[in-house]
């Protein structure tokens, strides 16, 4: 069963002639053209795209790349960055630990032990 795709959450729009630019909360601008059938949609761009329409001339594109907005979402695009690369380290370092305590819990096992006792032994070992 097909299913839209979410819409974008568009945070300026910026016209420039019959064109507009409709900058969007992740940084991807979708150009629209006005008609005489009214606003037809004509492209998308990633925001590495915008950067290099501005870079190649294009004051439309400039003009958003100078805007607050655009500071915006450039800024909370490196501020998400960090925050993910934290929740993988994180979670690396978590999988490493189960990754231990599993193999732990098996020598135990195959010594014949209780896994069970022995990590409880451990537990009030680090405790004190």
């Amino acid at each position: 069963m097909y299913q839209d795709k979410p819409k974008a959450t568009v945070i300026k729009t910026f016209t420039h002639g019959a064109t507009e630019l409709r900058l969007t909360e992740k940084g991807a601008v979708v150009v629209y053209q006005n008609t005489d059938r009214g606003v037809q949609f004509r492209f998308a761009c990633k925001p590495g795209d915008v950067v290099l329409h501005a870079e190649l001339g294009s004051t439309a594109f400039q003009q958003v790349i100078d805007s607050p907005e655009w500071a915006s979402v450039s800024e909370n695009k490196e501020k998400n960055k960090a925050v993910n690369y934290a929740v993988k380290a994180l979670s690396n370092a978590l999988n490493r630990e189960q990754q231990i305590m599993q193999a732990a819990v098996d020598k135990i096992k195959a010594a014949g032990g209780d896994p069970e006792i022995m990590l409880a032994k451990l537990r009030t070992t680090k405790a004190s």
